[in-house]
């Protein structure tokens, strides 16, 4: 992860019940639970992160991931982004 968009997700982190990231393509890599998770450790939270579970399955991680992320589908992430969230785009 490069570190501006470390520096964003810190930035968002100071209040993650009003944001939310959604983590979809190469970026569902990111929720793998490794010892270097950079997502938890630079988002500080795993409240309001979702992934998108297409993406997910296809990569073949879904067992591996960071607990507390929410797999969704097209239609909850659709429903996420008209909610008036927040959207970083990394």
């Amino acid at each position: 992860m490069k570190d501006f968009e470390k520096d964003s997700l810190q930035l968002i982190s100071e209040n993650p019940h009003d944001h939310g990231i959604i983590l979809m393509q190469n970026a569902v890599l990111l929720s793998v639970n490794t010892k270097e998770n950079s997502i938890i450790e630079a988002y500080g939270s795993n409240e309001n992160l979702y992934a998108l579970k297409p993406d997910v399955l296809k990569r073949g991680i879904a067992d591996k991931m960071v607990p507390g992320v929410q797999l969704i589908d097209h239609d909850e992430m659709v429903d996420i982004l008209f909610s008036g969230a927040t959207i970083l785009n990394l």
